[in-house]
Order: C-alpha cells, then sequence, then structure tokens
C-alpha cells in the first residue's frame, strides 16, 4: 500500500489504525471500525473512498466532516487464459479472467485524528 501522511501544523499527528486480512481493511479503534473488502469494491476503472469522523468521533465511509484516510483502490485486472477447449473451427477457446485485487497497490492518504477514537458513554 502506498501511503502518504499529512502532518498536523503543529503538534504531534495520530492516525487513525488500519489493517489488512487478505482483500478486507479495517479501519479505526475498538468499537468503532469500519471495514471496506477491496476485492468487492473494486471496479474497471479507478475508486476513491473516503474514510472520515463525524462531530460524535463515529468513523464512517464517504460521509463526516473531519477526513481520516483517503483510499485509491486501482481498477480490476484480467487476464486471457486457455479453457482447454476448441470451437468448431479447431481453433483454441480463450477466455477472460478477473484477477485478485493487489492491495500493495492502494493509494493511501492518512490524515490526522481530530476527534477522539473511542468515546466514553456516561
Amino acid at each position: 500500500m502506498f501511503i502518504k501522511k499529512h502532518q498536523k501544523k503543529w503538534g504531534k499527528s495520530e492516525y487513525v489504525p488500519y489493517k489488512f486480512e487478505g482483500y478486507v481493511l479495517f479501519v479505526g479503534k475498538g468499537e468503532n471500525v469500519v471495514s471496506l473488502d477491496i476485492e468487492e469494491l473494486q471496479r474497471d476503472v479507478a475508486v476513491d473512498f473516503d474514510i472520515c469522523q463525524d462531530y460524535m468521533g463515529n468513523i464512517k465511509i464517504n460521509e463526516g466532516v473531519a477526513p481520516l484516510m483517503r483510499l485509491t483502490i486501482e481498477p480490476y485486472r484480467t487476464e486471457i487464459y486457455d479453457t482447454g477447449e476448441v470451437n468448431d473451427k479447431g481453433e483454441p477457446v480463450k477466455a477472460k479472467r478477473i484477477l485478485p485485487p493487489d492491495v500493495e497497490n492502494i493509494e493511501c492518504d492518512l490524515y490526522p485524528v481530530q476527534y477522539p477514537l473511542e468515546v466514553e458513554v456516561q
């Protein structure tokens, strides 16, 4: 994953924790976590997703007031393979399949956390 960290103008920057499990990206901390299935979200064009916080600190996808992360998922890749069959003319039959996503080619901009990630409930 290509990561670009944006810094605060003053003070130390804290960023939202994230991790990959297979093709699923988990962003957040404690019970305040969102997940994105990269394989399911990948399209034939690049797709952008904004992970943000609302005023209460809740993490949301493509909504909220404070950006935490911006993901750019590359378009899916395909390959043409030989099916092992032959058509009426005796030529090999080819087919196209979508390759699994390459999580190493995801572009990510990280922004400093502005609201607490875990809010205490009283």
